[in-house]
């Protein structure tokens, strides 16, 4: 069995933070939020991908922290 060391508790924590991070863009791909930056429109389909992306690192990273 694998000593736990820092490193896991930190990629555990990355992982939640990834996910979370998916989960509000998937609730603005939901409710049709606007997102505005420096007055550019922020298409949908960015935060589609960004749920997909985030959600593969998320996931990883929390069976990378579980190891």
């Amino acid at each position: 069995m694998k000593k736990k060391s820092k490193t896991d508790g930190y990629l555990a924590v990355s992982g939640i933070i990834f996910l979370v991070a998916g989960l509000l863009h998937l609730l603005r791909v939901l409710m049709n939020w606007t997102l505005t930056i420096e007055n550019q429109v922020v298409p949908l389909w960015m935060s589609a991908v960004a749920v997909v992306v985030t959600w593969i690192l998320g996931a990883e990273l929390l069976r990378r922290g579980r190891e």
